[in-house]
């Protein structure tokens, strides 16, 4: 059965205290690999090498950045199959979905955030000074299993492009599309270091990556019970910067010029999308009477 490793600084590393756990195809109910679960040693393993890497990372040309974002969203088009493949057998998604939402989605934030980061006024120059725009320093991702690939890439790219070194702790239950991502990053030239993933069990490493006193701003996706109580310990910790996205009960609100038959269409689809694990899925319909 084959195993994978957790990447740090560029490379494939045997984790501390060398326990795996089984990552199970959800059609099928077999077990099809096995990953490394990192323990809170590796999460400081990790934190160092992404210290070290923000000491030039942060410095470096926005055009630099915007360039490595530009050849990653040429490299997932490149590596469309694999990541298709990958994450159907992770989550059971089907294959048109993976495509359009994972790996589609994923390509125009690479090509999004290089345009941005090219333009972005890092530091502007006013009459009584100059306002200077820095990243956070080293900054702790944790993303959910529905969207493997396009959750990472929404926290990481405008991260990455900011400025800022990262460190992912991607669903246990999907952790390889993160695995594929680390290693066509380190092909589109990204330093060793700025771009890492801990795989793992949220339970054990959660509290350790929010409490950490050496990461700067921590993002987390998922229940809203989990969101709450580690959100909290993140902020008061040393007040990182700390982003939640938690549940939701998204709605649409129909106006009474609206088009009702295309709205509960709308409504409807996209409740139904990815077997419902979706946190934008349109749950409310708010008629304006």
């Amino acid at each position: 059965m084959k195993k994978y490793k957790m990447i740090i600084g560029g490379k494939n590393n045997n984790t501390i205290c060398p326990d795996t756990f089984p990552i199970t195809n959800p059609s099928t109910g077999d077990v099809f690999c096995e990953v490394e679960k990192a323990r809170p040693a590796d999460v400081d393993k990790a934190v160092v090498t992404a210290r070290n890497a923000f000491n030039s990372w942060h410095t470096s040309n926005p055009c630099q950045r915007a360039l490595i974002l530009e050849r990653t969203g040429n490299l997932i088009e490149e590596h469309a199959e694999l990541f298709i493949d990958t994450i159907t057998e992770e989550i059971g998604m089907p294959i048109k979905y993976c495509r359009e939402w994972q790996v589609d989605n994923s390509i125009s934030e690479a090509h999004y955030y290089a345009k941005i980061v090219k333009q972005y006024p890092f530091e502007k120059h006013t009459p009584n000074g100059v306002i200077r725009r820095e990243p956070y320093g080293v900054t702790a991702l944790m993303t959910p299993w529905n969207y493997p690939l396009d959750q990472i890439t929404l926290k990481a790219f405008p991260a990455i492009a900011a400025g800022n070194t990262v460190i992912v702790k991607p669903s246990r239950k999907a952790p390889l599309s993160a695995l594929i991502l680390a290693k066509l990053m380190k092909k589109a030239g990204l330093p060793d270091g700025v771009f890492n993933v801990v795989t793992g069990l949220g339970n054990e490493l959660g509290d350790y990556l929010a409490t950490h006193p050496d990461i700067r701003c921590f993002s987390f996706t998922g229940s809203t019970q989990v969101g709450l109580r580690i959100g909290g310990l993140s902020t008061s910790s040393n007040a990182k910067h700390t982003l939640l996205e938690m549940g939701g009960k998204s709605a649409i609100l129909l106006l009474r010029s609206g088009d009702a038959k295309k709205a509960v269409k709308e409504a409807a689809t996209s409740v139904f999308i990815n077997s419902g694990q979706t946190c934008c899925a349109f749950t409310r319909l708010l008629i304006l009477a």
